[in-house]
């Protein structure tokens, strides 16, 4: 018979060892503390830091790309000066403004020039910053010095404001342009077509001229003796240059759109001519359909005898017309690689030929790195469509309604020259 198992009492744990247990960790912590502190504060201040140094450099690339581009429009040190400082006032720095508080910048005007290993560098120039028509200054370059506060006092590395500094640089670059100009039968309306019909309808209110004689000079450019004897000015060289031009002897009428346009792209050219760019300029026109009229040169004679020797006529293919000018800005026309390549679209009409504007913008823009600028000329002109041409080839449209407005778009385009930052 087994025997029953005897329960042996448990042993007690002597009460000394557990209060030698309680506690133990205090101190530990006590010891530690300061340097989980002193890496905590490491950890933010660097985080920190490195937050504020992007944030510097945002605003400094930011603001010397805004005096890149007010410095390539106005051609004018201060006010490229003015807007790289209302542009750092947009970006915040530790929480204030650029440029404000423990923050500033310095700017420096100057060239890009090729080095040896192929990199762009900036050379300061010689010409003191400031004034107008500067045309030998290609690069701004913008450094930046701010104080930045440490979140968290750690002696001795983060105990006082740290300086932060960047820089960068903007350089306009070298472009090929193509201009693609409309030389439909409405180019050859004169420049201020109001102007002619309130003239008219004063002759027909006066019983001078009946209404078919009207409609006879809007539709077919026929002009009475009578027009002529009442007409003066602008209008009176435009009606009486009208015969000449049917015969063949000119190419446009004298005050036409057409020879609005080509005292613009004498214009055009010429700014082009005094900028330190090295630009080439190709030409394609429209009518019933695109024509390459001049591939890329830098001659401005070719250039403005190209234009010169075109005569209005046909209907108005703007999309055809854009389709002819991208191949004078490919490689195999002479385009230069490292260019930046930009389309400029004039036209005072209405597209009436395959393709469309918008669809052959959307294409160019599909299978080329460029910009698309257009240009409308008259009420008469599809502004709504051109401003879709623009956007699409992430450009600029401009509406001219009288010829100073159109000369005032051809400047403006001739001094708008991309900025790129280089370092």
């Amino acid at each position: 018979m087994s025997q029953p198992i005897e329960m042996l009492p448990r042993k007690r744990l002597a009460s000394g060892r557990h209060r030698l247990r309680r506690g133990a960790v205090l101190p530990l912590f006590a010891l530690l503390f300061p340097v989980l502190l002193i890496l905590a504060g490491f950890a933010i201040n660097l985080a920190y830091m490195q937050l504020t140094k992007l944030e510097i450099q945002v605003a400094t690339d930011a603001s010397v790309r805004a005096a890149g581009r007010s410095l390539s429009v106005l051609q004018d040190t201060y006010q490229a000066q003015a807007q790289a400082q209302r542009v750092a006032a947009l970006n915040l720095v530790g929480g204030r403004p650029f440029g404000t508080e423990n923050s500033s910048f310095t700017m420096e005007f100057g060239k890009s020039q090729l080095t040896p290993s192929g990199r762009l560098a900036f050379e300061q120039s010689t010409i003191a910053p400031g004034g107008f028509g500067v045309y030998d200054v290609t690069a701004v370059r913008l450094v930046s010095v701010a104080q930045v506060p440490m979140l968290m006092r750690v002696a001795p590395v983060f105990s006082n404001d740290t300086t932060i500094s960047r820089m960068a640089t903007a350089m306009q670059a070298d472009r090929d342009i193509c201009l693609v100009l409309d030389r439909s039968g409405s180019m050859e309306i004169y420049e201020n077509e109001q102007e002619l019909i309130q003239a008219l309808d004063a002759l027909i209110a006066s019983a001078t001229i009946t209404s078919l004689e009207r409609d006879l000079a809007l539709n077919n450019l026929i002009f009475t003796d009578t027009m002529l004897a009442n007409f003066d000015g602008k209008l009176l060289a435009y009606a009486a240059s009208v015969g000449p031009y049917l015969r063949g002897e000119i190419r446009a009428p004298l005050h036409s759109r057409w020879s609005v346009l080509e005292e613009s792209l004498d214009l055009f050219i010429s700014i082009l001519s005094q900028t330190a760019q090295a630009e080439r300029v190709s030409i394609a026109s429209f009518s019933d359909a695109g024509q390459v009229n001049l591939f890329l040169t830098d001659n401005e004679f070719d250039m403005a005898a190209t234009y010169r020797s075109l005569r209005p006529s046909g209907f108005t293919a703007i999309g055809a017309g854009m389709n002819s000018g991208i191949a004078t800005l490919q490689s195999t026309a002479g385009a230069r690689p490292f260019a930046a390549k930009t389309m400029i679209v004039l036209t005072d009409g209405i597209n009436n030929q395959f393709p469309d504007p918008i669809s052959a913008a959307q294409n160019l823009m599909d299978a080329n790195k460029m910009v698309i600028h257009s240009v409308t000329f008259t009420p008469d002109a599809d502004v709504h469509t051109m401003q879709q041409v623009a956007e699409i080839g992430n450009g600029k449209h401009y509406h001219a309604n009288i010829p100073s407005e159109l000369e005032d778009a051809f400047r403006e385009l001739a001094l708008d020259l991309p900025v790129v930052i280089i370092e």
